[in-house]
């Protein structure tokens, strides 16, 4: 599950240091193209800390304390211990947070199996 999750949502994970500036990048680069904030390049380290911390207003002053925030995770924690967190966070449904609820929600099963 973790490989799958890390493939599906930032490939490169264990390669930055918790912002992928190509994809940011390119996200404003197609937001000003499209005149709206359709996408935002979060790395998984940067939507543990928009989960944990901030809200999940499209501003560029929440972008910005994403980025910082996801820095200093990333200077505190592991690799290990960020995707802990996000499979233990992440949204999978209205109101399913984390993959042991998603797994009884959605497969009447724990995680482990």
């Amino acid at each position: 599950m973790k490989w799958a999750v890390i493939l599906a949502e930032d490939a490169n994970f264990y390669k930055h240091e918790g912002i992928d500036v190509k994809a940011i990048k390119n996200a404003i680069k197609y937001d000003l193209e499209k005149k709206t904030f359709a996408r935002g390049a979060s790395t998984i380290t940067q939507q543990v800390a928009k989960n944990l911390f901030l809200s999940r207003e499209k501003t560029i002053s929440r972008k910005v304390k994403e980025v910082v925030l996801a820095r200093r995770m990333e200077q505190e924690l592991t690799k290990g211990r960020i995707i802990e967190l996000y499979l233990n966070l992440v949204e999978l449904g209205p109101m399913v947070y984390g993959i042991g609820h998603g797994a009884h929600y959605y497969f009447g099963k724990p995680a482990s199996a």
